[in-house]
């Protein structure tokens, strides 16, 4: 079911030739989607109910206590349009914007905690290790520095595999690939950047990850690990018309 709402909502805007895949790995981000629509949905949830209630249910006036409900919460959707037309040039945000940023916080933090990759015993290591470091990574703050925060991650978990290469991003038309770190934890992959786990196999098949190398951690924890590694990564992205490469 939830897998069919995906479809409806995405297919036009996701590229991947994986599509059922797709839909499989971020159907638990479909909340993300409702939080966003909420005003919206809401107003279509009650104007369900009330046709509902006119049909089939009396007395009718509480169809139509429904129905108001539902112009109201269409009324309070379109005033928010029309506040973030009036505001996208100036950069503000709107209460709702702001309200529904902070609850996508707390779903992410929600989401980085329960997944299969990194269990609760691990995260408990790595609030031990830096509270700065758990704080980054259950926020935005680890987002787009997927080679610093899975680096990270690895050396205190020790039991990982880091794995630096790149991947197709699904909502790009053209293939392009961009440079990623992740870490593999058993048979699930971590991605810092998404905040969620995935199996290895879908993983590489979702995005068409090319590997560039897997390190053990006796290799990913000397010093100047990155140092060492960074010129021929950078040569490897140049060579395989890799992007955004340069901060790795």
């Amino acid at each position: 079911m939830l897998e069919k709402i995906m479809s409806l909502l995405y297919d036009d805007v996701v590229y991947t030739s994986e599509k059922e895949l797709f839909y499989k790995v971020y159907k638990k981000h479909l909340i993300f989607t409702v939080v966003r629509l909420r005003l919206l949905l809401t107003s279509i949830l009650f104007s369900f109910i009330s046709i509902v209630w006119f049909i089939f249910i009396k007395p009718r006036i509480y169809g139509f206590i429904f129905l108001d409900i539902a112009m109201l919460f269409l009324l309070l959707n379109l005033i928010e349009i029309r506040k973030k037309i009036i505001n996208s040039k100036s950069g503000k945000k709107t209460r709702v914007q702001i309200r529904t940023k902070k609850i996508e916080l707390y779903l992410k933090r929600f989401l980085s905690k329960h997944n299969k990759a990194i269990s609760k015993k691990d995260w408990k290591k790595i609030k031990k290790h830096s509270l700065r470091l758990y704080n980054d990574l259950l926020s935005e703050e680890c987002e787009h520095c997927c080679y610093y925060y899975s680096l990270e991650i690895a050396r205190i978990l020790k039991d990982c595999t880091l794995i630096w290469g790149a991947a197709e991003e699904p909502f790009e038309k053209g293939n392009k690939f961009y440079a990623h770190a992740v870490v593999l934890k058993g048979d699930y992959i971590y991605d810092s950047n998404m905040h969620f786990s995935i199996k290895y196999e879908d993983f590489v098949k979702l995005y068409k990850f090319k590997i560039y190398k897997k390190w053990s951690f006796d290799e990913f924890s000397k010093e100047n690990f990155r140092d060492s590694e960074r010129n021929n990564f950078r040569n490897w992205c140049k060579t395989n018309h890799v992007l955004l490469y340069e901060r790795f």
